[in-house]
């Protein structure tokens, strides 16, 4: 929720961009400025030029300046290598920062059946990025 502007709020959630393809899970963000009757057309934060590294596990939290800022866990140079990356939008999440920081990296891959995945949850500090 955002917490200055009553009524707004924010979802995100993991989709396949390409239909029975798991490896082509992204996160999905849409926002609702009337108390969660209507919401925005989906949009995807950080949308990967590749099209086969995953995407998952989205967190969202928006800081008083109007600022979003999402984390998320994905796949680097294959789906078995990860890491937690952090995108940011300005203005309400019109304009979102070209490409992710990575702020946390694994050497494997969570465990889809596991019953509690591995998630590492970076704190963000209200006026930048952690390096």
């Amino acid at each position: 929720a955002d917490p200055v502007t009553n009524g707004t709020f924010y979802a995100v959630w993991t989709q396949y961009r390409t239909a029975s393809t798991p490896a082509s899970a992204a996160v999905y963000l849409s926002k609702s400025i009337d108390n969660g009757a209507t919401w925005s057309a989906p949009v995807i934060p950080y949308n990967n030029p590749n099209p086969n590294l995953f995407q998952a596990f989205g967190w969202v939290k928006v800081t008083t300046d109007h600022a979003v800022h999402v984390t998320f866990v994905a796949g680097t140079t294959s789906n078995t290598s990860v890491a937690q990356f952090y995108v940011q939008a300005t203005h309400g999440g019109s304009t979102w920062s070209a490409r992710p920081y990575s702020i946390m990296a694994s050497s494997t891959a969570p465990c889809s059946n596991e019953a509690s995945p591995r998630l590492y949850q970076a704190t963000l500090p209200r006026t930048g990025v952690r390096r």
